[in-house]
């Protein structure tokens, strides 16, 4: 099986078990935290959307050095600093809490995210560099369960932690997170020429102008590539799904569905959710060798739109979690059917530019997102309706993209040999 087969590769053991550990980090400790705040300031749900802008809008700042460095520096020293640096971080947010100081709190969410987000695009360069172009499907598939399992149970993870060691025992599995990632990436051995693929770089090297136009060559890259462009628009999309249900399902639990047992709730709803995100994920590899990956990933977002829009209008908790299920099983496949064909497209030496602009794109719309939701609710509408607009939105995506691909791009050979 390609999945046995991948994993016979250490470099690639070491660094999907740093992502699941990274991306531990990175979601646990800041859910904990939302509930925190959403406990302490139960009145007032906009200080938890201002949690979650803490986390995007990092990007907004630093999306030139983004791509730059991961395509000018050493990628593993990128990848396992940032892990140790974080972790650094989520121990000062212990210092942050136990002072009851949530200005300070909210500016090292802040740095943290920013820090982290170098992780990524260093981690999936490195990712290309050690892959064959049959397996970044496959590993594709895995990154997404890992990430979707962490996303979706990471809210039962971090419930049990927050009811039975408190915030500070949360943040503190965070640090350790975030550590024992680094020290993953640091037991890979990896090439000179996947860590460094433009050579040897100084910092002296690194100016605003050449960081711009590292930037600009990412996005002339995008632009000329009509395939990259259409799959890469994606992102975009996948920032406001993000965006969406990192509060849409809590909001509808505490607000409308169960606003005395919402935790209880959310904690079976999570492992509802990651069993969704399990079998999705393999599902989806399996479907990424035998259908084309744009039709895996219309087909994600018919499941995800329609499953969306009624859970707005159920006022059942036990077919709201049924739905969550399938909306859990579907965002992998869609994470497959366009993540899974960008390693492919991408010239090795620019591919952390091009993430580099991916990224923004994504955080951008992740943050105009939590800011309409964050003005809007609960004054001017109320979380059915955050249901109906998110799902509608999907919904209108998958009619979108199924007309790009089939006028534009279903006959040419380049798709075929892709997909």
């Amino acid at each position: 099986m390609d999945i046995i087969r991948i994993f016979k590769n250490k470099n690639y053991t070491y660094l999907f078990l740093a992502n699941v550990t990274s991306s531990m980090g990175n979601k646990i400790g800041l859910i904990a935290f939302t509930l925190y705040i959403l406990t302490r300031f139960s009145s007032q749900p906009i200080f938890a959307t201002i949690t979650e802008l803490m986390y995007s809008l990092p990007m907004l700042v630093i999306f030139l050095f983004i791509g730059a460095v991961a395509d000018r520096f050493d990628r593993k020293k990128i990848a396992s600093w940032a892990d140790f640096i974080c972790g650094f971080l989520s121990l000062g947010l212990l210092f942050a809490i136990a002072i009851d100081s949530i200005v300070l709190s909210f500016f090292i969410i802040f740095v943290r995210s920013a820090v982290s987000n170098f992780f990524g695009p260093a981690q999936r360069a490195i990712m290309q560099g050690i892959l064959t172009e049959k397996e970044y499907p496959v590993a594709t598939g895995l990154n997404q369960m890992v990430n979707s399992i962490l996303i979706l149970v990471g809210s039962s993870i971090s419930i049990f932690l927050y009811w039975h060691i408190g915030i500070e025992g949360a943040i503190l599995v965070d640090a350790i997170s975030y550590l024992v990632s680094g020290l993953l990436i640091q037991l890979c051995n990896i090439k000179v020429e996947i860590r460094l693929p433009n050579g040897e770089k100084s910092w002296k090297d690194v100016s605003i102008g050449a960081l711009i136009s590292d930037f600009s060559k990412g996005v002339r890259y995008i632009w000329n590539n009509k395939l990259v462009l259409a799959i890469s628009s994606a992102f975009f999309l996948f920032g406001i799904i993000n965006a969406g249900y990192a509060l849409i399902p809590t909001y509808a639990l505490k607000y409308k569905l169960a606003p005395e047992s919402y935790e209880t709730v959310l904690l079976w709803m999570g492992i509802v959710s990651g069993v969704g995100a399990l079998f999705g994920s393999v599902v989806g590899s399996y479907l990424a060798t035998k259908m084309k990956l744009y039709h895996i990933a219309v087909l994600s977002l018919i499941i995800m739109g329609s499953s969306v829009v009624f859970s707005g209008l159920t006022n059942n908790v036990s077919i709201f979690i049924l739905l969550d299920f399938f909306i859990s099983l579907a965002f992998p496949l869609l994470n497959i059917g366009f993540g899974g064909w960008l390693p492919s497209l991408v010239d090795p030496k620019i591919i952390g530019r091009v993430y580099g602009c991916l990224t923004p794109m994504m955080m951008l719309s992740h943050s105009v997102t939590l800011g309409i939701i964050a003005v809007t609710f609960p004054v001017y509408i109320g979380v059915s309706f955050l249901f109906f607009i998110h799902g509608t939105c999907m919904l209108l995506a998958a009619i979108f993209y199924y007309y790009i691909f089939q006028k534009n791009f279903a006959n040419k050979r380049v798709v075929e040999q892709q997909m």
